[in-house]
């Protein structure tokens, strides 16, 4: 089986940053599975959803069936709450990486065969796993403005399909500096902690470090953890994904760090951000921390951190203890 080193990224991301038990490459369903539910009511009013607010035919005369018979994801992750083993959410990803930056052939060839992708996934989980928790993303690191602009408002048009409709759908585009801070500066901040020799993509990174010094090649300083261990801490935000809530706290400036123990018990604290910048990364700062640094969270009983927004209108006198960057 082919395997491309952006799909092996993204597996990566998926199992080490988003805390999926399993993350599988090129994943198609079986013919032998049951079929949860009728995807071809989504497939029509998507595709007049499209027509209206993008002046787009989308899936042409398809029918659902026919949509899902081509259907492949890229990476498939599936993350589980230990204790129950219930589905917390499926992660659908469709990786692009090209050198030259995305291009399909045009920029509206380029954003109708993102959404087709994207809506693929959709109804394709929807008929194994049935109505699950989902997050369907589209990920390129180099993408050119027009493209930019146009995959933008493309996105925003599917999350309004999604809500419009009661799909319990998430949308992500992660592109050229996003993808850097979701995905790129995370992963690299654990790379020397995992020993799989399935990651492509880790495996190919810790043999460049091996030989070339090159800072280009490293980490930003700045963005890594002390590390000891080959468990990184998972944080989970709210609003998600992790660059919707950096935009947040950059306004608001304060969030409530939520310490959940292994042994079931919780601890709230108080994060003041007054000194988060744009140019900080989320995720370093939160595992930099003296508590949150590998080995310490470990001792400390720590099984993961949620971390949320508090807004100006919702502030008041409290008894946890403040964070301050």
């Amino acid at each position: 089986m082919k395997i491309e080193v952006g799909e092996s990224l993204m597996r990566s991301w998926l199992r080490h940053v988003e805390g999926c038990q399993f993350a599988e490459l090129n994943w198609k369903p079986s013919s032998s599975w049951r079929v949860c539910g009728d995807t071809q009511p989504l497939t029509d009013v998507a595709r007049e959803h499209f027509k209206k607010e993008l002046e787009v035919d989308l899936f042409g005369t398809q029918t659902a069936y026919q949509l899902l018979k081509q259907a492949e994801i890229d990476v498939l992750g599936i993350r589980l709450n230990p204790p129950k083993g219930e589905i917390v959410k499926v992660y659908s990803v469709d990786m692009a990486f090209h050198e030259g930056g995305l291009n399909y052939g045009g920029v509206a060839e380029t954003v109708n065969r993102v959404l087709k992708k994207l809506m693929r996934h959709t109804m394709i989980i929807q008929s194994v796993f049935g109505p699950v928790p989902l997050q369907v993303v589209f990920a390129s690191p180099k993408v050119g403005q027009p493209c930019v602009s146009a995959l933008e408002k493309a996105m925003g048009v599917l999350s309004e399909l999604f809500s419009a409709h009661q799909v319990a759908c998430e949308a992500l585009l992660l592109m050229n500096q996003s993808f850097r801070d979701v995905v790129l500066d995370p992963i690299l901040a654990v790379a020397t902690d995992v020993a799989d020799t399935s990651e492509l993509f880790l495996r190919s990174y810790q043999l460049l470090n091996i030989f070339d010094n090159s800072e280009e090649l490293k980490p930003r300083p700045t963005r890594r953890p002390e590390a000891d261990s080959s468990e990184a801490l998972r944080f989970e935000f709210d609003p998600s994904p992790a660059n919707v809530f950096k935009a947040e706290l950059l306004k608001n400036k304060m969030a409530k760090m939520t310490l959940h123990y292994q042994n079931g018990h919780t601890e709230d604290r108080i994060w003041n951000a007054a000194n988060f910048t744009e140019t900080a990364n989320l995720i370093g700062n939160l595992r930099s921390r003296p508590q949150f640094r590998q080995g310490e969270w470990q001792r400390r009983g720590i099984s993961w951190i949620e971390v949320k927004i508090i807004a100006s209108d919702q502030r008041e006198k409290r008894p946890n203890p403040v964070e301050p960057i």
